[in-house]
């Protein structure tokens, strides 16, 4: 009878400690796996974000013109408004600002931007300085535009 007891003991000893290991295993698998789909798809995010910001920049590469025309204009603001029009009439642009120095010389169309005009990019939002000193596409928004409703982002 005792003989029966330690053999039945042994026995449940030896199948909990197999279940254990089961179970140590199918959480180290667990773990495993969940490590692997993550670093997947934190790599996956990466290059849709990079993507998204590449894509940006060619949407907003129809400004470079103007840019580069900025660089080699000569010094005052009124070839600008000429310049910018073709930028005005796409949907999506809702205004334009010329920005020499930290000053923002001229904003287009006048009509709904004339305020801006003549302000230090410092009392505007961090976007403008940000872009300045980082020289890439920074993205702030949506934003209200002016005294209006109408919310914007601002690139």
């Amino acid at each position: 009878m005792n003989t029966g007891r330690k053999r039945r003991g042994l026995i449940w000893a030896i199948t909990l400690l197999i279940c254990a290991f089961a179970l140590w295993l199918g959480a180290a698998l667990y773990r495993a796996t969940a490590a692997t789909r993550r670093a997947e798809t934190e790599h996956i995010l990466h290059f849709y974000g990079e993507n998204i910001v590449l894509q940006l920049k060619g949407g907003l590469n129809r400004a470079q013109g103007l840019a580069q025309m900025a660089q080699n204009a000569p010094d005052g603001a009124e070839w600008f408004e000429a310049a910018a029009r073709e930028l005005l009439a796409q949907e999506a642009v809702r205004y334009l600002c010329l920005i020499e120095e930290d000053v923002m010389v001229r904003a287009l169309p006048q009509e709904r931007c004339s305020g801006l005009a003549g302000q230090n990019i410092q009392d505007l939002s961090y976007v403008y300085t940000l872009a300045k000193y980082t020289g890439e596409l920074v993205v702030e928004g949506p934003i209200p535009l002016g005294e209006g409703s109408e919310e914007v982002f601002l690139f």
